[in-house]
């Protein structure tokens, strides 16, 4: 049985037709943070606990805090903290844990290398009698500096040419090999029994049991944006006194090697956000001080403002660009209200940009919520308090009906460059500080939060997504399936491209967005940081 497994792992993969785009469709969160599971199938008495064998991408090396908190290493922990736990095991399997195998891989092709000598050593075990398997693979997709800066779990489907020519690169070929090794292996885990359960990317021609969604880039990008139009109370905005937000998209066209960088991440994030910013762009509730986006901007307007964050002071040198002060430009601080900064890195950047340039405050000057005293009191058990907003005006001051400076944190500001105002660009002086929103929950960037300098930032909901999968492994494992397990709904998964369209049983918990407000709740009570990290 061993040699024909390794056998047929060593036949190259079926060609599937031409490599289609990475499908970046998200998957309709599951509704409910619980992980607790009151449908899960009861498994059969005499069921094991069997094996469980996880693959995942390694954390690759991090010298500062300036990372965000999921890595692919506190999910492997949290996965097997619930396993050992006993999550959704039956009563005679309870006290039993399974056996648990774990191994990240710094490539793909080192990872499915390691895939394919676990199944051809499970295949030819004297023991067959240990109980069930469950694969899980999160596949390597090796992703830029760029992406790698929103997380370890945002979504980069693994795929490639299956009709490669003769021009194939080195890269290419060692990945489309890489690939193909690895969907060979788990078919033929598949086949033989075993369970497969594929985290956060999907894998080119191969359809697994259970499919683990996180972040994809339309998600956050839709995030950030809902904050915004929460915190600005965009609807209760008027288009004759609008806010003003600056997008950043940080983006590279040209990868370190010369070569031309995807912008399937970058135009997904933007179409995230513009279904959420773009009708009060379009009805002229809001509009960006650069004037870069407007009434007829659309979804395809994304290049307009990508920038390269790579570049030394390559985010202050954009912001002074848009906001008008950089090369000898206009010395006043125009009025700017939000800017949606994608991820922590360029949020961190985004502050020590405006505090340059002489912009003053915090977040909670903006339709205030909570203090700083607030959070601490929580610790205390106190409860926290919630402020309400002073409403801004319907119409904007202008230059002939001035109005006096207002008090700061009333919520009044004087707009520039208004399109119905006799007001010119250059008229008003305003530093008070705009909402600015992030993703990632960089560990650094969370007394940012604390302080009002950042407004919110975002993650994927690892702890509830690590114990409801294990509910789900111990049901595949006890051959109960997963129908009527709560928080497990089918997907649609795959292309017809691929030859490997289906829907597929997904785990997708929402996103959690963080902010000061609720900054104990989501990120410390479940252990994700401590009180230290915080600043507090």
């Amino acid at each position: 049985m061993a040699a024909a497994a390794a056998m047929s792992l060593t036949v190259t993969a079926c060609a599937f037709g031409p490599s289609p785009s990475p499908s970046t469709s998200s998957p309709a969160a599951v509704d409910g943070q619980s992980s607790a599971a009151a449908g899960t199938p009861t498994p059969t008495a005499d069921a094991k606990p069997g094996s469980v064998a996880i693959f995942t991408p390694s954390d690759g090396i991090t010298l500062s805090q300036n990372t965000p908190t999921n890595k692919w290493a506190a999910l492997t922990k949290d996965i097997q903290q619930a396993l050992n736990d006993g999550q959704g095991a039956s009563q005679s399997a309870a006290t039993a844990k399974p056996e648990i195998k774990t191994t990240s891989s710094s490539d793909l092709a080192a990872q499915s290398r390691a895939v394919q000598d676990y199944v051809v050593s499970r295949l030819s075990a004297d023991d067959k009698d240990d109980g069930a398997t469950t694969i899980i693979v999160a596949p390597v997709a090796n992703p830029d500096a760029t992406t790698r800066q929103y997380g370890d779990y945002v979504r980069q489907d693994v795929t490639w040419n299956a009709n490669a020519s003769t021009d194939e690169s080195d890269e290419d070929r060692t990945r489309r090999e890489s690939g193909e090794r690895l969907a060979d292996a788990l078919t033929l885990a598949s086949d033989s029994g075993m369970h497969v359960v594929l985290v956060s990317n999907q894998l080119q021609g191969f359809t697994p049991d259970l499919f683990v969604a996180f972040a994809s880039p339309r998600e956050i990008g839709r995030i950030q944006a809902q904050q915004l139009v929460r915190k600005l109370e965009l609807d209760r905005t008027s288009a004759d006194n609008p806010k003003y937000i600056e997008v950043l998209l940080p983006w590279a066209e040209k990868r370190k090697d010369g070569t031309e960088a995807d912008s399937m991440f970058v135009s997904e994030a933007f179409a995230g956000i513009w279904e959420v910013l773009g009708p009060y762009f379009q009805n002229g509730k809001a509009t960006s001080p650069s004037r870069i986006l407007g009434p007829s901007s659309t979804e395809d307007s994304w290049q307009s403002v990508t920038f390269d964050p790579s570049q030394s002071d390559g985010t202050k040198i954009e912001l002074a660009e848009r906001l008008g002060t950089g090369n000898g430009q206009s010395s006043k601080i125009h009025r700017i209200d939000g800017v949606l900064a994608m991820n922590d890195y360029v949020a961190a950047q985004t502050v020590s940009a405006l505090e340059d340039m002489g912009y003053t405050g915090s977040s909670a000057d903006i339709n205030p919520e909570i203090s700083i005293s607030d959070i601490v009191g929580s610790f205390a058990g106190k409860v926290d308090l919630q402020r309400g907003a002073v409403p801004d005006p319907i119409k904007a001051p202008s230059a002939t009906e001035p109005t006096a400076s207002p008090s700061a944190g009333s919520g009044i500001t004087l707009p520039f460059g208004n399109g119905g105002s006799s007001m010119s660009p250059d008229a008003s002086d305003d530093p008070s500080w705009p909402i600015i929103t992030g993703y990632g929950a960089y560990v650094d960037a969370i007394p940012q939060i604390v302080n009002g300098k950042q407004w919110m930032t975002a993650l994927g909901n690892r702890k509830d997504t690590a114990a409801l999968l294990a509910k789900a492994v111990a049901s595949l494992n006890a051959g109960t399936g997963l129908d009527g397990l709560d928080g497990v709904s089918p997907v649609a998964y795959g292309s017809q491209a691929t030859g490997n369209e289906a829907d597929v049983p997904t785990i997708a918990k929402d996103q959690l967005p963080v902010a000061a407000s609720n900054l104990k709740s989501i990120l410390i009570d479940p252990g994700y940081i401590t009180p230290a990290d915080a600043g507090l």
